[in-house]
Order: structure tokens, then sequence, then C-alpha cells
């Protein structure tokens, strides 16, 4: 195998404007080919500018984004490969056919484009998506990998890509010199960079303090080490946008040495020679070739697909750790808490398809249900009813819909039904709980304990949330996303914890109505009605469970779908309700006829009225059942006056005066 020569450059890029960008890299080139280099590689983004992405809404984006390999761009960048006789790599942002916008790197000769890879972690604006794949191709008789910027601090990253048969590895960067959790970080001041001819010191002192290339080093030469490859790192100099990089592109050997370095504070080529001898000897080499990596190995050369083990996101199956906890169905920053679903997994689309689809299956049955089983539109329990399923379950998985799918580039507008759709569905999964509640809890200072907590929740729970999404969104801090992942977290147990608590309180109800009914048909409805709350509970734990695994496009579907099924519940449990009330009352089992006049459930036939604010006076000389409210019996039973007055007429025990 022939030796390959490699430059590798760094220098100040126009942020948007791709004429002076390009022209900047077609005279590069020509140096690095006059030169004798075979490859010459550039920024991320070199072609168009990076930093100054993070304030262009998506529409922007989407302008200054070009299709690979049809764009003005590439095929200006093939053009120089060709006059030049040089292979060129350089960045740019990428538009699919979907109007899904990426962050690619593209290696191109004179012919056309040899290979383009889509970066795995994204950071710089909400709107890029993830790529899915790693890249190794051919390049002169090497085998070649691209990783760009945040992908190669994920170890995992660089070893999969090795484990593909990758010896070089490009490392494009927009990197240093900028704020970070880790010691020593943050900016450098722009003043230094306008003095540097003047003060070349102190910009020196900076550029290779803990800002910039001694935390570079403490990781970048491991790479190089533990996976036996040449690292080409490429990372501008100067103002991108409103922040000052530092350059130091590079090449380091299988050893982990230096083996080439810019050290100018300005426009540099560092080139070195690639050799096949020092693969063979470095350490890393070695570890390679174990029976683990040959296995590995093995894997990793059969055609892969969107999901298989070496896709990105099932190196936790080989590393026991997830890459990165941004990567797909994350609840970090680029995991759908801004802009929508950004990874290309069919599954993941059919499943968020279906959750949305049987979420509105249910809610038009519902509907239906609801405008035809009641026959008077008034009340609580009907209007809190009526309100979760239209305003609620409908509205938010209609505003999830368009945010996942990116049907709109207008970010208020899904984000404004989801949180009208959550404020809908939660307040009124909770009075509709709480109107029927007074059916099996007669202590008035728990119904004044469950109302006052619900509307307690308002505040605590829904008001801050509101303001962390709309912050998260139409927001580039990434302080509201890192509040808003922890808020959501408490909000859905506060919640959760909230239903459960009113189903627990329904159970206990119905356990007690139990104990006086420890025998008989009451027996069965009873345990159905404790049954059919225990579901309830049951499906809130699921939600807490799918909240903590960090699913994030995932629960916020199941949600609505969730709540769809609550409600359908809601008509199961109304029906028992009536059932067993009727029965506690005194309601004969037939007319005389020997027909049965009330169902088990609800139908179109029975529902007259809301059954909270039902009154009748028929219980005024025959008090109901011990623990038994006169007004329970009657309202049951005014739900049921049309087809059923001769019931009030012919039973002695609830005779009207």
């Amino acid at each position: 195998m022939a030796d390959l020569k490699i430059a590798t450059v760094q220098f100040e890029n126009a942020s948007g404007d791709k004429i002076k960008n390009l022209a900047t890299i077609s005279r590069l080139s020509g140096e690095a080919a006059a030169r004798g280099c075979h490859v010459i590689a550039f920024h991320e983004c070199s072609i168009t500018g990076y930093t100054f992405a993070s304030k262009l809404s998506r529409h922007e984006l989407l302008s200054v984004a070009e299709s690979i390999p049809e764009g003005p761009s590439v095929k200006a960048l093939i053009k120089i490969a060709s006059t030049s006789k040089i292979i060129v790599l350089a960045g740019l942002f990428e538009r699919d056919s979907d109007n899904k916008i990426y962050n690619t790197y593209v290696c191109v000769d004179g012919n056309g484009v040899l290979a383009s890879f889509r970066k795995i972690h994204p950071f710089i604006s909400e709107y890029l998506a993830p790529g899915n794949e790693y890249v190794v191709f051919d390049l002169l008789g090497w085998k070649a990998g691209i990783l760009i910027c945040y992908d190669n601090n994920v170890t995992e990253n660089v070893r999969a890509t090795a484990l593909l048969g990758a010896e070089v590895i490009f490392m494009p960067h927009v990197t240093m010199c900028t704020p970070s959790t880790r010691p020593g970080a943050g900016f450098v001041d722009h003043q230094l960079w306008q003095n540097r001819e003047r003060d070349p010191t102190s910009l020196r002192a900076e550029f290779d303090g803990l800002k910039g290339r001694a935390w570079l080093m403490k990781w970048l030469p491991a790479r190089a080490y533990d996976s036996a490859i040449y690292a080409v790192f490429s990372n501008p100099i100067g103002m991108d946008d409103d922040q000052l990089k530092n350059g130091c592109s590079m090449v380091l050997d299988p050893f982990g040495d230096v083996v080439a370095e810019c050290r100018e504070l300005g426009e540099a080529m560092a080139v070195a020679v690639c050799s096949r001898e020092k693969l063979e000897m470095a350490g890393g080499f070695r570890h390679l070739s174990s029976g683990f990596c040959n296995n590995c190995a093995r894997a990793a050369s059969e055609p892969r697909g969107a999901r298989s083990p070496f896709h990105p996101f099932f190196l936790a199956a080989l590393y026991g750790r997830y890459p990165n906890p941004a990567f797909e169905m994350s609840a970090a920053e680029e995991g759908g808490i801004r802009g929508g679903y950004r990874g290309n997994s069919r599954g993941v689309i059919a499943t968020l398809g279906a959750f949305i689809g049987v979420t509105w299956y249910n809610s038009i049955e519902l509907l239906i249900l609801i405008l035809l089983t009641f026959k008077k539109y008034q009340g609580t329990y009907f209007w809190s009813l009526l309100i979760t399923t239209i305003v609620g379950v409908m509205i938010h998985s209609v505003g999830y819909l368009i945010k996942d799918f990116d049907l709109t580039t207008a970010t208020w507008l899904p984000v404004t039904l989801v949180t009208i759709g959550w404020w809908a569905m939660i307040i009124g999964q909770s009075f509709v709980l709480y109107s029927r509640l007074h059916f099996v809890i007669w202590d008035n200072r728990i119904l004044r304990f469950v109302l006052g907590m619900i509307f307690t929740n308002i505040f605590l729970l829904l008001v801050p949330t509101t303001v962390l999404t709309y912050g998260s969104n139409f927001s580039s801090s990434d302080r509201f996303v890192r509040a808003y992942i922890i808020m959501e977290k408490v909000e859905i147990i506060g919640v959760s914890v909230q239903e459960i608590i009113i189903s627990a309180l329904y159970i206990y109800g119905t356990s007690k109505m139990l104990e006086l009914n420890p025998v008989g048909e009451n027996r069965n409805i009873v345990l159905q009605l404790f049954g059919i709350n225990l579901i309830f509970i049951l499906m809130d734990i699921g939600l807490i469970a799918t909240q903590y695994s960090d699913l994030f496009t995932y629960q916020t579907t199941l949600k609505s779908l969730i709540y769809s099924i609550k409600l359908k519940l809601e008509f199961a449990v109304l029906g028992k309700l009536v059932h067993i009330v009727n029965r506690r009352g005194g309601k004969p089992e037939s007319n005389p006829n020997g027909d049965m006049e009330v169902s088990d459930f609800v139908d179109t036939s029975h529902i007259t009225s809301d059954i909270t604010h039902a009154n009748n006076t028929s219980m005024r000389h025959n008090p109901p059942p011990p623990n038994m409210r006169p007004e329970d019996v009657s309202i049951a039973m005014f739900e049921h006056s049309d087809r059923n007055q001769h019931i009030l007429d012919d039973s002695p025990s609830l005779s009207s005066t």
C-alpha cells in the first residue's frame, strides 16, 4: 500500500458566504496539490460557516442547506478537485428530499462524491437531524472514515469506525474556546485576536491553555492510539460568527503522536505522510486484532440496516452504555424537545403514527358516545368529559403530529397546540374523576381535599412546565432545556400521583361497598369497578416508567393514547356506578313484563342529564340504605327517568311524594 500524503488546513471562514469560502478552499487545495499532497481536509461546515446557524430559523437554515450531490457547492468542490488534481474534504449543511437538515461532511475527487457523512450528534441548531450510520470508504488504497466534531468525543464512535476498517479518520471540528462544564473552559477575548500581531504572546497563551489546545490533547491522542488510526483534525482559526476559534489543525499517528500541526496565528496548512508500517506497529492494532474485535469486525462487515448492531444506537450492546443520550429517542436537547423527531427509523415513525392514529380513533368514538349518550348537555361530568376529549386528547395529539413530523416551520403552532391540549387533558381528566367521586366517597372533607389538590397542581406543575416549554423552543439557551427535562419528570409524577390518589379513593370506596354487598351480582359489579380503577393506576405507573426511560418522543404521543383509553373506560365506570346506585336504592330487577329496564352499560336511552347535578325528592319519606346519600339514589334514578318512570311509580321504596 502506497503512503498517503494528507494536508489539514485552518482558515477563517465567512459566515454564510459560500462563494468566499469556496474561493479559499480552491486556493488552498491548489497549494496542497503543489506540495504533493493526495488529500486536503477542511473543517466542519467550512463551505457555509457554522456558528451563525444557531441564530437561523428553520426556513433560513433550509435556504443555506443544499442537496448532495446535486447542490452547487458540491459541484464547485468537485470542480476544484478536478482542477487541482487532489481529493478534497469539506463540510456544509445538507437538505434531503424530505427537507430534513444535516451537518454533513463530503469527500470528493474530480469525478464526483466519494463519501458523505452526517453528524451523529448535532448541536448548533435545533433544526438539525442526526445521522444514523458510520461511513468507511476507499481512499487511494486506504480505508477512511469520517466523524464530525463531538462524534469524536464519544470513544465508541471512533472505535466502531475503526472496527469497520477505517485506517484514517477525518475529524473536522469547530471547537474550543467556548464555555463548558469542564474546568478552565470559556471564551477567548475577541480583542486578543484583533491585537494578535502586536501581542501574539497573550493570544497564544489563551489558545494553548485549557480553553484550547491543552484540553484537546487530553483526549485526541488517545483516540488515535486506542483505535490504531491516523487522526486528521481540522479546526478553523479566527472569528466564526461571534466566537473566536484557535485552529491548531493537526495529524496524529497511530501512536498518538502529533506528526504535523498548524501553529500559526492565522491561515495555515499542516502536511503529514501516513504509512502502513505505523498502523501494524501500534498497540491499538494488536487490540483490534483480538478475538473480541475480530468478531465485531465480522459483524460490522455484514450489510447494515437502520438498526444493525453497528448502528450508533446499538453501541450499548457492545459497551454496556449508550453513546449519547441525545441520539434517537432521548429526552436531551436533540431528542425532540426542540423540533420534531430527527431519526430515520421506520419503526419509530410507524409507532408514532400508530399511537396518534389509535388516539384519534378512540377520540372520535368517544365524541360520538358522549353526544349520543347524554340527552342534556350540562353539568361538570359532561363538560369535563367533552373538553378532555376534544380540546385535550385530540388537540394534544395533533400538536405532536405537526411537531414530530415537521409539518410546519411555524414553531409556535405545534408548541401552542400541545400546551393547550396538555392543560385540557390533565385538568379535564382530573375533573372527570372528581365529578363522580361522591358516588363512593361521602366525606366532604375528602372531596374538598381532592378539589384543592387539583387546583394546587395546576399552579405547581402546569404553569412552570409551560414556561419552560416555550423557553426551550424559543430561546437558544440550553438552560431552559435542562430545566424542562427535570420539570417534566416532576410534572408527570405529580399528575400521575394525583390521579392515582383519586383512583385509590375509588378503590377504597368500592371496597366499602363490597363489605355491604359480599355476595350476588353487586359483588361482581363492585369488583369490576375496582379492576377498572386499578387499570388507571397501572397506566399512570407505565407513563412514569416511560418518562424516566428518557424516551421523549414515545412518551409524548403515548400520553394522548393513554388518556383516550382512560376516557373510554369512563363509560364503563359510569355504567357500573349507575347500576350499583339503582340496586342499592331498591330498584326492582325488571318491569312487570319481565324485561330488564336498566342495562349494565350506559347507552343512548339511559342518560337524560348530567349524573352529578340531578336532583330528586323521591327519597323524602323513604331514606336509602345505610351509608348511601339520598341524592346518590335520586341522581341515578333521574338518569333513567325517560324509560323508567314507571319504576319510580311502582317501587314503594322510591315512590315520589
